[in-house]
């Protein structure tokens, strides 16, 4: 319709949306209900769901440039992108090698490892690459973690862990 404006989403997904950007004429991304995140390349003619590794509510989108990029969603969570979530995958805060996941690929247990001390309790997460949660549990500080995945299909998966210093996802391929 001439003169109409607004965003048109063909399909993409049933899910609430909170926030759009667009770091250029083309790159553009939305945030949603259930840990959502669509990214386009061609204006918005075409939508992809890129995979958050949450499924808490994400508010907002911010681009300081096309590569550097932050969200943020519930419980004060922030999620840090610094190639423009390249790979499907924004980066978190904590991703500058500061937690060991191994073995990886892994067959029955992960063991989980922090490079620096931590202060308060640690909750871990397992979901799909699809953003499906299949096990969640909270940790004491500094307590030995290890995590039992046997009951797992093969494939690949999200680790999501929490801290008071902040999140970091890493994907475990069993």
């Amino acid at each position: 319709m001439p003169g109409k404006t607004g965003l048109f989403l063909p399909s993409v997904t049933i899910k609430d949306l909170y926030s759009v950007v667009f770091t250029s004429e083309n790159n553009g991304y939305i945030t949603g209900k259930d840990g959502t995140i669509l990214m386009t390349a061609d204006a918005g003619l075409h939508w992809t769901i890129s995979v958050s590794g949450t499924s808490l509510n994400l508010w907002d989108v911010y681009f300081y440039d096309e590569s550097i990029g932050f969200i943020a969603g519930d419980n004060g969570l922030i999620l840090k992108t610094t190639n423009a979530g390249a790979l499907g995958m924004p980066e978190s805060e904590l991703s500058k090698g500061n937690i060991t996941v191994y073995p990886n690929p892994a067959t029955e247990i992960i063991n989980i490892e922090f490079n620096d001390q931590v202060s308060s309790g640690v909750k871990v997460a397992i979901s799909g690459i699809n953003g499906q949660l299949f096990w969640e549990k909270e940790f004491s500080p500094n307590e030995k973690i290890q995590v039992d995945i046997s009951f797992l299909p093969k494939g690949a998966y999200l680790l999501r862990t929490e801290t008071q210093a902040g999140v970091e996802i890493t994907k475990v391929m069993l």
